[in-house]
């Protein structure tokens, strides 16, 4: 599990086949940060949790990190698009004395989504629209990870409402209005679990970020998109810095994973609201006095 606040950016050094040809050998580098894994253990790598498999090759620098990811990771994330000197953000694993700064972060990725729209300046804003089977889990002022980044979601715009960067004027959703800059926060990430073993793993830091459109993953799959949408996130300067997340534009594709604990709500009230409801209505009928 990950917070999402990002530690370090790392560029990508090698990406080459396995032997056996079903897995993809990722060998990233990251910029800065003295951190060395073991073996085994589990970083987030732009949202996606990915184990490291080994040691660095021979010949090759010591704090270049080889992870093994398999196709439907690659399918389901951004790591398919991925190419040398790509840069992508970094943490580690939280362990029980790491300071939650973030939010809950699987690394298992919902799905890639469309960045909209961005704003730059002090007021830096991103709008980003994600697949539509996932908007139900998106809350005024709640969580969400963009590229291993935790960020606050400041405004949502259903289908229907413009955004920001589509036509002039917008109109948001009634109580959700931009969140104030603390909440931005520091970097944020993930693990990613969305494809299965080995599948996408991990997430990055961040204070912001933005999201769009794409492949649905475990989470997002059947989620009844109820129309979609987009919603916009804030940047402060240090994760516009620090992060991957100052160099989107629009067009571009993210991996966004939606808060834990929305899908666990959501979830358990579409699968198991109409079982209750039925259940009372029949104990309601059952003791209603007989007519006639």
């Amino acid at each position: 599990m990950f917070t999402g606040l990002v530690q370090a950016t790392g560029l990508v050094r090698q990406i080459r086949p396995m032997a056996n040809g079903s897995l993809v050998r990722l060998v990233v580098q990251p910029e800065s940060w003295d951190y060395r894994p073991e073996v085994g253990d589990s970083v987030c790598v732009s949202g996606v949790c990915l184990t490291v498999a080994g040691a660095a090759a021979q010949g090759a620098p010591p704090d270049w990190w080889p992870f093994d990811v398999v196709p439907e990771t690659l399918r389901r994330t951004t790591l398919g698009g991925l190419g040398l000197a790509s840069r992508v953000n970094l943490e580690r694993s939280v362990t029980a004395a790491t300071l939650m700064g973030g939010h809950f972060v699987q690394g298992h990725i919902d799905g890639v989504a469309e960045v909209v729209a961005v704003r730059s300046g002090p007021d830096w804003r991103v709008v980003i629209r994600p697949p539509a089977a996932l908007f139900p889990y998106l809350t005024p002022k709640g969580s969400v990870c963009i590229d291993g980044v935790s960020l606050t979601i400041a405004e949502l715009f259903p289908s229907g409402q413009a955004a920001p960067g589509q036509t002039p004027g917008h109109a948001p959703t009634p109580g959700a209005t931009p969140a104030p800059e603390a909440s931005d926060g520091p970097t944020r990430g993930g693990r990613d679990h969305a494809a299965g073993d080995g599948a996408a793993e991990g997430g990055g830091g961040g204070a912001v970020g933005s999201g769009g459109e794409g492949g649905s993953g475990s989470s997002g799959s059947g989620a009844g998109g109820a129309g979609g949408g987009a919603f916009s996130v804030a940047l402060i300067p240090t994760t516009l810095a620090k992060t991957t997340l100052g160099a989107l534009k629009p067009g571009a594709r993210v991996n966004i994973e939606c808060d834990v604990l929305t899908k666990a709500v959501v979830h358990t009230l579409r699968t198991s609201l109409p079982t209750i409801l039925a259940g009372w209505n029949s104990s309601a009928q059952a003791g209603a006095p007989r007519q006639g």
